[in-house]
């Protein structure tokens, strides 16, 4: 949809499928700009103790255990992690 009274075009892509490389390697342009949301500094258990505190009945997160949710978390975390270290390696390319 273009922006207010430009020609520009803004777009909001939500996913932890796009990594760092391949949008460098392949959405890099100069009027693109990539972002990326990670956590990769709060531990284990204050991240599912924020999840459980906006649990909803009808989430996904509802119906897993403590052990199920934190074994996820962790693995959401080191993705993060890999997210930031990717992104401080493809800006040092820049």
């Amino acid at each position: 949809m273009p922006l207010a009274g430009t020609n520009d075009m803004s777009l909001v892509f939500d996913s932890c499928h796009l990594n760092p490389i391949d949008a460098y390697n392949d959405l890099l342009m100069e009027d693109v700009e990539i972002v990326f949301l990670a956590y990769p500094n709060i531990n284990i258990e204050k991240a599912v103790d924020k999840i459980r505190k906006m649990d909803k009945n009808t989430d996904w997160t509802k119906q897993l255990s403590d052990d199920e949710l934190k074994e996820i978390t962790h693995r959401n975390i080191e993705y993060s992690k890999y997210i930031t270290e990717e992104c401080q390696r493809g800006m040092s390319k820049t």
